[in-house]
């Protein structure tokens, strides 16, 4: 993500700020990036509605968004959110829409787009897990980590269950 120059104003949250200052500011222990693929450019619509319904219900906030679309060679191009319908609504409600994805975070994230097909690129701040950071934060401890696990991944730890993951523990640890 784009690093914020000296003159920047903060964005990110301070532990002690109070609820009414809160409410604005970004609480950087939820904040996660999201690719959303689809099809083509066309079905880009499809989503702006579930965003929009995520972000009325304060699931989530969304910081930053950009839609991508990518050619025959995986090389990519930016839509104007303006210019499709659905995702225009979302404007907005955009946090700090143009400030966090750089150029580079862009294309980076857009490698996980197949060739020929459409993406958002997504920043979000978690607000349904506000009140566990609040909790954590209250005894002097924070969220450290979390990370987003493949379908692929946890379909196969479903299908091996838990039996095969304690043998080969014991297998790795020599027991």
């Amino acid at each position: 993500m784009r690093a914020p120059d000296d003159d920047d104003e903060p964005v990110l949250s301070d532990p002690m700020m109070s609820d009414a200052v809160m409410s604005d500011a970004v609480m950087s222990d939820l904040v996660e990036y999201l690719v959303i693929q689809v099809p083509d450019r066309n079905s880009l619509s499809s989503v702006g509605p579930a965003l929009a319904a995520l972000t009325a219900q304060s699931t989530i906030r969304i910081l930053d968004l950009v839609a991508v679309t990518t050619d025959e060679l995986g090389g990519v191009d930016e839509v104007d959110l303006d210019s499709v319908q659905g995702l225009a609504d979302l404007v907005p409600f955009v946090h700090l829409h143009r400030e966090l994805l750089s150029a580079h975070d862009i294309r980076l994230a857009a490698l996980a787009l197949p060739p020929r097909s459409a993406g958002l690129v997504l920043v979000t701040e978690d607000r349904w897990a506000a009140s566990l950071d609040g909790a954590a934060r209250s005894v002097g401890g924070r969220i450290v980590a979390g990370e987003r696990i493949s379908a692929h991944r946890f379909e196969l730890a479903l299908a091996r269950g838990p039996a095969s993951a304690d043998v080969r523990d014991r297998e790795r640890s020599g027991s």
